[in-house]
């Protein structure tokens, strides 16, 4: 291996069996102190927030770093949509009549209910909207 590097031996065989520097020390440890908060988070927390959870124990590190460092990782937090209450049932307004009463086979073969289709038939030069039978599925 020493030869393909182009080092001499002895050089070669004093840096495989030196340690690791403190900076790579600190940053190994820092991964995985990154790592346990993220997973910790339930894969929600980002840099920021992962930040802040290591500054609490005590771990004196930049938001830049941590940033750095769970990309090196692979480590991207999840975002969750919030949930919005889309209908409001509590008002006073006016309600319009349920017609069909949620009856949706039609009890009447024609005219009596309709349902909608974007169907339109060509008629000489321009396009009419056609309505479709219930009963039938075809249309008129």
């Amino acid at each position: 291996m020493y030869r393909i590097l182009n080092v001499s031996r002895s050089g070669y065989y004093q840096w495989a069996k030196r340690e690791d520097s403190g900076h790579n020390k600190r940053r190994h440890k820092l991964q995985q102190l990154i790592h346990r908060a993220f997973l910790d988070s339930r894969r929600l927390y980002g840099s920021p927030k992962i930040t802040q959870v290591l500054r609490q124990q005590g771990v004196q590190v930049s938001e830049k770093t941590v940033a750095r460092l769970m990309k090196e990782l692979g480590l991207k937090s999840r975002t969750v949509k919030k949930y919005k209450a889309t209908t409001n049932s509590k008002h006073s307004l006016p309600v319009h009549e349920n017609i069909l009463n949620q009856q949706f086979a039609a009890q009447r073969r024609l005219n009596s209910s309709f349902r909608s289709r974007k169907l339109y038939k060509r008629n000489n030069k321009s396009f009419e909207y056609e309505p479709v039978d219930l009963h039938k599925k075809s249309y008129m």
